[in-house]
């Protein structure tokens, strides 16, 4: 609410900007897709981490075509691939995924922003990246968090941020 306030910039520069800080979007398995993504603070955190080349655990393609992660603190999940990607780990494959890579997947799940998946090629995952910060730079000004007005308000389960107009 106050994000131009000095005590609240330098307790969001303290809870985002270090690895370590509480909520580092380093690292974080889950809640980049937040209404964290309206403090400047967290956004220049995640600036930093669309650059963090640190391996953070690996995307797992199964022998049936499956994907699923963990990551090395022993989180882990699955994620939806499209169909016919040719991007795609074939079957039995193993990928790094790196801090960037966590960030970048979790900020594609925003509406129009370019498409990102964990067990992509390196190349292709370091171009996505470089779009999706652009997106994201070009974008900052009209994230809201949902709901804005509570004319807004709608089902339980929709995305927690989105771009405003």
């Amino acid at each position: 609410m106050f994000p131009d306030d000095p005590v609240i910039e330098e307790t969001s520069e303290w809870l985002f900007a270090r690895p370590d800080s509480p909520l580092s979007p380093v690292g974080m398995d889950h809640g980049i897709n937040s209404p964290l993504l309206t403090v400047p603070a967290f956004r220049r955190a995640l600036s930093s981490a669309l650059h963090d080349d640190s391996v953070l655990g690996k995307a797992i393609k199964s022998s049936e075509g499956v994907l699923s992660f963990v990551l090395n603190n022993g989180v882990g999940g699955g994620s939806n691939t499209p169909e016919h990607d040719p991007r795609q780990a074939p079957p039995g494959t193993e990928r790094p995924i790196r801090a960037k890579d966590l960030a970048a997947w979790q900020l594609s799940e925003l509406d129009g922003a370019p498409e990102f998946q964990l067990d992509w090629p390196e190349s292709d995952k370091n171009t996505a990246i470089d779009t999706i910060a652009v997106f994201l730079r070009i974008h900052q000004d009209e994230l809201r968090a949902f709901p804005a007005k509570p004319q807004d308000t709608s089902c339980p389960g929709d995305d927690y941020v989105y771009l405003g107009h």
